[in-house]
């Protein structure tokens, strides 16, 4: 087929077609700029904060600065195989009985409070030269705790 057959065959646009072509606006897309994607990041952002706000607020959960005074003092394994290991609460501190006479001492951050359907769970955070750390507390009914981990020790108030 040559070039004028093209154009017989409807290839070919007429002078009108072509100016209209040229004149007409392309069609719509998303909009590549960097700064429509920075505006979602930040709107993604903005929504996780509102959500972790309005979970802190929630019932059943209390952030205090104190301690609890149903965790306040020491508490040891019931296990005796673990009989040099202990833990204590103070008002201002986090005390970890390491065995072998060891104990290291860190200041208290905060505490916060979770009900669960059997226990009363606290989040305790506490400072070391790590960083702020945290331990989960589970205090059962019978007046005894549990860490999440492990969690197969109890532990009793001396």
């Amino acid at each position: 087929m040559s070039h004028d057959e093209f154009g017989e065959i409807g290839w070919a646009f007429s002078a009108a077609e072509e100016r209209s072509l040229r004149t007409s606006a392309p069609p719509p897309q998303d909009d590549p700029s960097p700064g429509s994607k920075g505006m979602g990041l930040l709107m993604a952002l903005a929504g996780i904060i509102v959500v972790l706000l309005v979970a802190q607020s929630l019932p059943g959960t209390v952030q205090r600065a104190e301690l609890p005074s149903v965790l306040a003092g020491m508490w040891v394994p019931q296990d005796t195989t673990y009989d040099d290991r202990s833990l204590e609460f103070t008002a201002e501190t986090v005390i970890l009985g390491m065995g072998e006479g060891r104990r290291s001492t860190h200041p208290l951050r905060a505490v916060i409070e979770r009900e669960s359907v059997v226990t009363r769970v606290f989040e305790v955070h506490y400072a070391s030269t790590q960083g702020v750390q945290s331990m989960e507390v589970h205090l059962h009914p019978d007046g005894t705790i549990r860490l999440r981990n492990p969690s197969d020790i109890v532990w009793r108030r001396e």
